[in-house]
């Protein structure tokens, strides 16, 4: 584009000079009254400006395909500030009404040393489903993310009242986005990690998946978190094949990796796996 417009000014200045090289045996005079007259030329002036506004349009175009993320907040390798990123961003896509979750997450802030980034960027999330959904796909790229699921799905310090259904309703869609997200990087991104990390990575997603288990039957029958339950096992059933745990099907029966045969509540989980 600099080049094009570099070529379209040049070609311009080349105008003008034969213009006035024509108009030069008219005298020097008519050639200043008629270089002026040029420069003053109100449909010249528009048809310049016309092109700068084309030429800027073009290039806001070409940047938006070259990056169509430009305009979402970077990612934080901080692993407490980014779970508060993607609850807000879950938050702006599951609820009903966006602009209300914007304005919540204009008054909620965020401690540490950088809280104004954090409620500037937790705000933009807010504020578009659109923007909130592109940030979670991009942030399920990302090598941080691995230790964000982790800390959506360990049970909450805190238990959640069970009379408020808004607050479960959000707990269970960031547990099921997590066990998504590690679904999805157990295929494609177990790259991102050592190989040593690995056993660590599976006996934690064996941890989830049994008290994703218990939680499901908790109530007396299988209901609840049968769609977490299910994912956790794929994510299992994934990074066992990428990691070579052969000897999966054996572990799982015996109960070496936690699924116990004396524990009623874990029964779920094994035929998932």
């Amino acid at each position: 584009l600099q080049q094009q417009q570099h070529h379209y000014y040049r070609h311009e200045q080349q105008h003008r000079r034969s213009s006035s090289d024509e108009g030069s045996s008219s005298g020097a005079d008519d050639t200043i009254d008629n270089t002026n007259n040029a420069n003053n030329d109100p449909d010249e002036n528009e048809h310049h400006q016309h092109h700068e506004h084309q030429q800027h349009h073009q290039q806001q175009q070409q940047q938006q395909q070259l990056n169509p993320n430009a305009d979402l907040p970077p990612h934080s390798t901080d692993v407490d500030e980014e779970c508060r990123r993607v609850v807000q961003a879950l938050e702006a896509i599951f609820s009903a009404d966006a602009s209300a979750s914007a304005a919540g997450a204009a008054t909620t802030g965020s401690g540490g040393a950088d809280a104004n980034n954090s409620s500037t960027s937790t705000t933009n999330l807010a504020g578009s489903r659109d923007v909130a959904n592109r940030y979670l796909t991009s942030f399920q790229r990302q090598a941080v993310a691995w230790m964000v699921c982790d800390r959506l799905l360990a049970p909450d310090v805190t238990p959640i009242d069970p009379t408020n259904p808004a607050a479960q309703a959000a707990r269970v869609q960031s547990q099921f986005f997590a066990a998504q997200t590690l679904h999805t990087k157990c295929r494609t991104d177990v790259v991102q990690l050592p190989p040593e990390s690995l056993p660590s990575l599976r006996d934690s997603l064996m941890n989830h998946l049994t008290n994703a288990s218990r939680s499901s039957t908790a109530g007396g029958g299988f209901g609840g978190n049968r769609a977490l339950v299910t994912r956790l096992a794929m994510a299992s059933a994934a990074l066992a094949v990428q990691m070579g745990w052969n000897t999966v099907i054996e572990d799982v029966l015996g109960g070496v990796v936690g699924i116990k045969d004396d524990q009623p509540q874990d029964a779920p989980a094994r035929p998932e796996l």
